[in-house]
């Protein structure tokens, strides 16, 4: 069951078309299906980063509050990064907050957990 994250969004999906300055268009969106696991593509909340900022492009540092309310055994978390650091840097942190102040925090790296979806593989070829 996919959360609602309508009020965390920066971009939703369905204006992900009218980007015309990265390749929004392409980031499939909606009910999909990735490594046998359902997903629901709302949109996209973005946080900071410093070759972001470097280019004009200003977000917070954290994204906070979002509700469940639910109990669950596995929780998915579709994610990437802009601009990637070198493998094995933290992305960033994802914190989640239990009942009674409990709290697991995983840290994301790069080249392990995740990819620039915005750049050119070793390889040579387009990664989007």
């Amino acid at each position: 069951m996919p959360l609602d994250l309508s009020k965390h969004l920066r971009m939703k999906a369905e204006n992900f078309e009218k980007s015309k300055g990265h390749p929004w268009p392409v980031v499939p969106r909606g009910e999909q299906t990735f490594a046998g696991i359902p997903v629901n593509i709302q949109g996209s909340t973005m946080t900071f980063g410093q070759s972001n900022a470097n280019n004009g492009l200003i977000y917070p540092e954290t994204v906070a509050g979002i509700p469940c309310q639910l109990k669950f055994e596995t929780l998915y978390i579709v994610h990437t990064a802009f601009y990637a650091g070198e493998s094995g840097e933290p992305a960033f942190e994802v914190v989640l907050n239990y009942p009674e102040d409990e709290k697991q925090t995983e840290t994301i790296l790069c080249g392990e957990d995740t990819l620039d979806w915005y750049g050119f593989d070793r390889f040579g070829g387009s990664v989007h």
